[in-house]
């Protein structure tokens, strides 16, 4: 299960898609962000990007252009538009008990007025609606802003805001939300998890509940990435997690392969694995993170949109305005939780002493990646380094 909600505040002052150009942010975004952060983290690139892309409609000259390069995204806004719409629409048709949620939503200090333009923009495109709060109600703001959180969770996000995060100066507050549940296609066995090792460096044994399952897995050996990659489906067939797991031990091994995936097409990944026999043991486990993204993107190229200088004459009727800090809290859980009377009669149950069938143990940090298959696109991604 995942759970997303990213927010930016703001203070007042393919021709057919390209999967691989659309990647290149997330991957950035994500060892960006490992650089200047230790311990777990999860992301979701889709959810930032969506956010970054409706501001870009706002923006102008110099402040539009890093956005558009940082995003990897065309010059002409109906390309964009194009993209932001087969992403979406990809992303929203499930089936087979998936369930994803995409939400924007436009927070205005009462008085604060929009171009009819972009009202339209909005709705047409990113499936975005706006909504009036008083930002010198801080208290009230919270409430309001909390009570659509934890709505458009079905509650697993019980707030994204508090008293320290707003301020009678805030006029705009853009959010962007994202929720999955899914079951796994090859359910794992609640009755096989242990406690077993989870192999922390510099560290003792840390105890953690493995599951474990035994089932054919496209897995590959990647040399390139020194890494061992495997696709575990879930049951719609469309959405799919990679794990990459170092061949090597140690937090060194895990920050040289985020690097490495920068230079790495997910199509390339995806092609090179094969269906193989696997007996995959994988920490049951939950993560969640809460960070200001601002210095990371500004590490990307996106400066101009934190400055006075902020070019958004598309966005107000009057008046400028600046990004003041964004904001991005996703939470992971990652239990055996599938399609289990489905699984079982498929379900051949090897022990692990003495096998001849191959093993990918999750047992020490690692990274991972939620796929939409149909467009290769990264919806989240994430380190593990404790679970």
């Amino acid at each position: 299960m995942w759970k997303l909600i990213s927010l930016i505040f703001i203070s007042k002052t393919f021709e057919g898609l390209n999967a691989e150009r659309n990647n290149y942010f997330g991957i950035e975004l994500l060892q960006g962000i490992n650089d200047q952060t230790t311990g777990n983290v999860v992301i979701s690139p889709l959810s930032v990007k969506s956010a970054l892309t409706i501001l870009s409609e706002a923006t102008g000259g110099d402040t539009r252009e890093e956005l558009l390069s940082a995003l990897r995204l065309p010059s002409d806004i109906s390309q964009i538009r194009d993209i932001s719409k087969q992403i979406l629409q990809s992303l929203l048709t499930t089936t087979n008990g998936t369930e994803i949620d995409a939400a924007n939503r436009l927070w205005l200090e009462q008085g604060t007025q929009l171009s009819d333009d972009f009202n339209n923009i909005l709705k047409s495109n990113y499936g975005s609606d706006t909504s009036n709060v008083t930002f010198s109600n801080i208290q009230s703001t919270v409430l309001t802003i909390n009570n659509w959180v934890r709505q458009f969770t079905s509650g697993h996000i019980d707030s994204i805001v508090d008293s320290s995060s707003l301020s009678p100066a805030t006029k705009i507050l853009l959010t962007s939300a994202l929720y999955f549940k899914g079951n796994w296609k090859k359910a794992f066995d609640k009755s096989l998890t242990r406690n077993r090792c989870f192999n922390i460096p510099n560290q003792a044994c840390h105890t953690v509940p493995m599951m474990e399952s035994v089932s054919n897995y496209f897995y590959a050996s990647i040399p390139d990435l020194k890494a061992e990659v495997v696709e575990i489906p879930y049951d719609d067939d469309k959405i799919s997690m990679l794990v990459f797991l170092p061949t090597k031990e140690g937090l060194q091994s895990l920050s040289i392969l985020s690097r490495d995936l920068s230079y790495t097409s997910i199509s390339s990944i995806l092609n090179s694995l094969r269906e193989t026999e696997l007996i995959l043991l994988m920490p049951r486990f939950s993560v969640e993170t809460k960070t200001d993204l601002r210095s990371t993107l500004e590490t990307l190229g996106i400066k101009q949109l934190f400055t006075v200088n902020a070019n958004f004459t598309n966005f107000l009727i009057n008046g400028g305005a600046k990004v003041d800090s964004v904001l991005h809290n996703a939470k992971i859980e990652v239990n055996e939780d599938g399609t289990v009377a489905a699984a079982v009669t498929g379900l051949s149950v090897v022990p692990l002493m003495g096998s001849s069938i191959d093993a990918f143990r999750v047992n020490r940090p690692f990274l991972l990646m939620l796929i939409d298959r149909q467009t290769n696109s990264i919806i989240f991604s994430g380190r593990v380094t404790r679970p």
